[in-house]
């Protein structure tokens, strides 16, 4: 036996780990370990642990051959895990924030502390010699390498009489720290990943995969995603936004979990000095504890959080020009003493977040300004509107539909420019059917409503206050765009839009039309409100469960309407976006639930 390693072997590490930091992948990291450990230790086992959600170390990968010189499958003990001090394989993984190498040349007289002892021993055919080496990170240990048993390369068999001496003690820690090294790095990249996402879409918000409106996900949700990732140590994100400066919705949110992590969960609005989040969204200083169960009365979910085994908490601002605008909430599964390096990484993602709203926002604002409100329409639009047209019966129903057609054409085309995902195949006036017998010019704009694009001929503005809308149009609309038409038929200008109060409008009156611009903001609101009707929350089922008879738009149309009636009366408290919607609606139908 030797208690030293030489310098050859020195050098040869340092050759070991350049190789390793080459990688990008921690598999390709975890397969060169174990073969330079295989090269020269010989173990019958390798194992690495890492550190889960919940704060144990759990058994990622292993490597080895059983007592009959079998390879070990991955699935042996797929779920070995231990708590940091517990058995053997969780005393390297023990400290605050390091852990210490643990070696021992008597597991057989100590596999009453060994918790899998007999299943290790069954499968390897005896236990005898073992090594426990903590992986550090810079702020603290995330894992560890284990080894077990000594193979005798003459015989090619675990071998009872070999033991680990000091100097295999002494290059396996060195190997470990290396294999830190390299999977810390790989981390890294995970948290440059998030800042990289962020960074590209403010210098260029064009190569934003989704449009603002679409099915996809958000670059909010993305972000969310990424921070609950494998090398993360987050167990849930939450991001909030506020549209009004007084509250705050769940816009995003993400679980390690998946969506069976939000039983329970009931998403609802943070107010100014509100809680925790509330406290957050008024002072814009970031709050963290380590420890939930020494504050759990100041959460709301105490519930959920206990049946998820949340245990630390910490909530960013987000801050951009010294106004906060929304919340970036994390939880950990263990309780997590957040150093200078968590802090640093959150306050920059939380900015950059920040930053990207309003970016999103402006350049939203800045592309309706371009297009100066004036759409071309092309030989394209013209010859789709002149194949609806020539289906009708009559002089007069040909020209409405072609016209209407062309209204559609161009605000379609207005509202995909700017990130508003439409669908014109199920829109009515794409429907031969509905359009032959109605006098419709409707677009679909998914999981939101329908709009109408309504014609305006140059000879109906000069001395006409009113645009009058056929009966068949006066329901189930969430806005009329006026849609003025030229001599030649080249171009459109669009006026302004007209919200309805009452759901069977019979006119519009032009004097009242809102800046199109506006239209975004509406679109925004009933998605937000959409997206909370579709919750788990309480409230949410309760409208779902009262109103099965009507459709999520339907509802959240008619929360904006009540919105709208009630606005000027509304007390500061009442001024909230989504969730005070939703309780004036249940409050304006009040008959209507009681009944039921």
């Amino acid at each position: 036996m030797k208690d030293y390693i030489t310098l050859q072997e020195i050098n040869d590490l340092r050759i070991f780990c350049n190789s390793i930091l080459r990688h990008d992948d921690i598999e390709d990291v975890i397969r060169d370990t174990f073969t330079k450990i295989e090269e020269r230790i010989s173990p019958q086992i390798i194992s690495v642990f890492l550190f889960s959600k919940e704060g144990r170390i759990e058994k990622y990968r292993s490597r080895g051959i059983d007592k009959d010189r079998q390879t070990i499958n991955e699935t042996w003990l797929p779920k070995e895990n231990y708590k940091p001090g517990e058995s053997f394989s969780g005393r390297a993984a023990q400290g605050n924030p390091y852990g210490e190498t643990y070696s021992s040349n008597s597991l057989d007289t100590d596999i009453s502390d060994f918790t899998y002892g007999q299943e290790y021993a069954d499968k390897l055919g005896f236990l005898k010699c073992g090594i426990s080496v903590p992986l550090n990170a810079t702020h603290r240990t995330f894992g560890t390498i284990e080894v077990v048993n000594r193979i005798n390369n003459s015989t090619d068999r675990a071998d009872p009489s070999l033991e680990f001496d000091e100097s295999d003690v002494c290059w396996l820690t060195i190997v470990g720290s290396h294999a830190a090294v390299a999977i810390s790095r790989l981390r890294k990249k995970d948290e440059d990943k998030v800042f990289a996402t962020i960074s590209r879409v403010l210098a260029n918000p064009e190569l934003e995969e989704h449009s603002v409106h679409s099915s996809g996900h958000s670059i909010y949700q993305e972000i969310a995603e990424n921070l609950v990732g494998q090398l993360m140590p987050y167990k849930v994100c939450i991001v909030r936004l506020t549209f009004d400066g007084k509250s705050l919705i769940v816009t995003d949110k993400a679980h390690s979990d998946g969506k069976i992590g939000w039983n329970g969960r009931s998403d609802e609005p943070r107010y100014l000095g509100q809680g925790l989040v509330g406290t957050v969204f008024k002072s814009g200083e970031f709050i963290e504890i380590s420890n939930i169960s020494e504050r759990k009365n100041e959460f709301t979910n105490r519930d959920w959080i206990e049946s998820q085994g949340l245990e630390s908490f910490i909530c960013f601002p987000l801050i951009i020009l010294g106004k906060v605008i929304g919340t970036l909430s994390l939880f950990t599964g263990y309780v997590h003493e957040f150093t200078k390096g968590d802090r640093e990484f959150l306050e920059n993602v939380s900015f950059l977040l920040a930053a990207y709203k309003v970016r999103a926002e402006k350049v939203k604002k800045e592309d309706i300004q371009d297009t100066n409100l004036t759409i071309p329409l092309n030989n394209k639009d013209h010859e789709i509107s002149r194949n609806f047209s020539v289906e009708q019966g009559t002089p007069e129903k040909r020209k409405q539909v072609y016209l209407n057609t062309l209204a559609v054409l161009a605000v379609h085309r207005f509202l995909e420019s700017i990130g508003i995902e439409t669908d014109l195949e199920t829109s009515d006036s794409w429907n031969p059917a509905v359009r032959c017998f109605h006098n419709v010019a409707d677009l679909v704009i998914p999981e939101i409503g329908r709009i109408e694009c309504r014609p305006v001929l140059p000879t109906e503005m000069p001395g006409e206050t009113f645009i009058s809308l056929p009966p068949e149009i006066t329901e189930e609309r969430i806005a009329y765009i006026a849609v003025q038409f030229q001599d030649k038929l080249n171009e459109v200008q669009l006026l302004g839009f007209y919200m309805p109060i009452e759901p069977q409008t019979k006119a519009i009156d032009t004097n009242h039309l809102e800046p199109i611009e506006t239209l975004v903001d509406l679109i925004d609101r009933l998605e937000s409100v959409n997206s909370f009707l579709q919750s788990d929350d309480q409230v949410a089922s309760k409208i779902r469960e009262k109103f099965a008879d009507y459709s999520i738009e339907d509802i959240a149309m008619e929360v904006e309407r009540v919105d709208r009636i009630y606005d000027s009366k509304s007390t500061q408290e009442e001024l909230q976006v989504n969730y005070i919607k939703i309780a004036r609606f249940l409050s304006y139908h009040r008959s209507s639930l009681d009944a039921n």
